[in-house]
């Protein structure tokens, strides 16, 4: 059998981070986000997980970085050099915080300092969405 050939779905992600949303005391509201990465969140884990843990898990937040495609030149083009100090963003490695909590008190899944090494000449974003698991139908409580 050939071996398949990847097929990027999307350009220039750089990284993807995933919580689920943990509603501890089951009163229908996030009490925690988790990584998947520890017990009892990792994939295996879930996949064999009892109905009460997997009825626990409310939401699934993502954080997406993009790198822009076009790599910033050190010059402009009048030949004039691009300012390369801390004010500069393009000079220096892209460090980020997801899911920042900004010093809320009960904020939880606060991933600081994800820094991604020799990126100096790209620009960066971070996308974050919540995804709700709710559905009135299979689980009206």
């Amino acid at each position: 059998d050939a071996v398949p050939v990847p097929n990027p779905v999307a350009s220039n992600v750089v990284h993807m981070e995933a919580q689920y949303g943990i509603d501890a005391d089951a009163d229908n509201a996030i009490d925690t986000w988790v990584t998947g990465r520890n017990a009892p969140w990792r994939p295996a884990d879930v996949l064999n997980a009892p109905a009460a843990q997997l009825k626990s898990i409310k939401a699934v937040r993502f954080a997406l970085v993009v790198r822009s495609s076009q790599f910033e030149r050190s010059k402009d083009a009048e030949g004039r050099n691009v300012a390369e100090n801390i004010a500069n963003p393009l000079a220096n490695d892209f460090t980020t915080t997801l899911f920042p909590c900004n010093g809320l008190p009960g904020c939880t899944g606060e991933v600081p300092n994800v820094t991604f090494p020799g990126t100096a000449g790209y620009r960066y974003r971070v996308f974050e969405q919540v995804v709700p698991l709710r559905n009135q139908i299979w689980n009206p409580t």
